[in-house]
């Protein structure tokens, strides 16, 4: 019993250096506007951005990190005023089969403005990289959106292996198991 909780424990351990690397990615999502302009001052070399994807406001960066050898899905957090109606409408949906998964609103819209596109690109980017592993990280309403691709990825396209590396994600309600 005591080997199985700590197999458990190396697998689920806090790494310091993955969570600065993920800080990095969701940062550069603020300051990036093309992925030919990869030179921010979180812009780390092991980042091969492929896609930015926008609309309505929201923003994410699709591409290859080299440091994890996955595909990686980056989501900006509010920095517009389209952001911010977004984030002001409150009221909460249940948008899944399981009714008992609470949404607001606003972050749902946000993130329905880029799922047809980032789904989109998943394909082309697990071809052209060999790999259906991807990382998936954001911000404040980039966190909120990062978890509700997470849920959609694992729960609707099972062939994807993912993990989400979030901070300050405003869906401390929002409860899955992954």
């Amino acid at each position: 019993m005591i080997l199985i909780f700590l197999l458990f424990s190396l697998c689920v351990a806090y790494d310091q250096s993955l969570s600065k690397h993920f800080i990095n990615l969701s940062q550069a999502t603020y300051c990036v506007s093309s992925t030919k302009e990869w030179n921010c001052i979180t812009c780390e070399s092991s980042i091969k951005p492929e896609y930015l994807v926008e609309n309505n406001g929201a923003r994410a960066i699709q591409g290859f990190d080299t440091q994890t050898n996955t595909l990686f899905v980056a989501f900006r957090g509010s920095s517009n005023i389209q952001n911010w109606i977004d984030n002001i409408q409150i009221s909460k949906i249940s948008p899944y089969n399981d009714s008992s998964i609470e949404v607001e609103k606003g972050f749902y819209k946000a993130y329905n403005y880029l799922k047809p596109e980032l789904i989109n690109n998943l394909g082309n980017l697990s071809k052209k990289y060999g790999t259906n592993k991807i990382s998936i990280t954001g911000h404040s309403l980039g966190a909120a959106e990062a978890t509700l691709f997470a849920y959609d990825i694992l729960n609707d396209f099972t062939n994807y292996f993912a993990t989400i590396h979030d901070f300050r994600n405003p869906l401390k309600s929002l409860e899955i198991s992954f």
